[in-house]
């Protein structure tokens, strides 16, 4: 019986170039850190090594946790204070990233019909951003906290994608087993104005599984049709 969908964020929910929406996140980054005595280049890479430690986790500590780690080695234990400097970055300044994503009006129509069905609603975004700053993201096409029954991020998980213990954790966590679940829906054809193609694949266990289902909000439909993906 299906309980939940887990929808990505990233070029799933939001539109976007990995590229040019990294270059530009790092441009505003560095604008609020510069001032506060940080070397450009350095904090980067240090940036960099963080998010790495976080793919390789191994699951005993949270992410959060393994980059504050990794940021404390190289500046120094004081620096954990600013950690809060981050915090209030992703509610601010990174809001000014809206302009290098596209627009998705899709992403209301889906999220508003999934959770019509009673189903529970998961924002599984890779966790290597604190919720906030995901939340954030999640904002530039209209979504908000209250659109998730829950939101995976650095402070809440213990391993990242594509480790498959990240969404295991996530549904243990959760209290689903993964026949119970779509995961990384992403929306890849339209098939009429209110009918789309919605490819999900399912991340737990060795091999991923991706199957094609119908998405239609006006007849309250989500079917796994045998037809080709266009």
């Amino acid at each position: 019986m299906l309980k939940a969908v887990l929808f990505d964020l990233d070029g799933t929910l939001l539109p976007m170039d990995e590229k040019e929406f990294t270059e530009y996140y790092f441009g505003l980054l560095l604008k609020r850190f510069i001032s506060l005595g940080y070397d450009k280049d350095d904090l980067i890479k240090t940036v960099w090594r963080g998010t790495g430690a976080m793919l390789r986790n191994d699951g005993k500590e949270t992410n959060e946790t393994v980059f504050w780690r990794v940021f404390t080695d190289r500046y120094g234990a004081e620096k954990i204070k600013d950690k809060a400097v981050f915090d209030d970055f992703y509610v601010t300044d990174f809001k000014k990233a809206k302009v290098v994503c596209g627009e998705n009006p899709e992403a209301r129509k889906i999220i508003d019909y999934v959770k019509s069905k009673g189903l529970k609603v998961i924002l599984a975004s890779n966790p290597v951003f604190p919720i906030c700053g995901l939340l954030t993201r999640a904002g530039f096409v209209g979504l908000g906290k209250k659109d998730f029954d829950y939101v995976t991020g650095y402070e809440n998980s213990h391993y990242a994608k594509p480790n498959p213990k990240y969404i295991e954790e996530t549904l243990k966590v959760n209290g689903f087993e993964k026949d119970e679940v779509l995961s990384d829906i992403t929306l890849v054809a339209k098939w009429s104005p209110e009918v789309y193609s919605v490819t999900f694949i399912t991340e737990v266990g060795e091999t991923p599984e991706r199957q094609t289902v119908i998405y239609d909000p006006v007849n309250g439909k989500i079917e796994k049709p045998d037809i080709k993906e266009v």
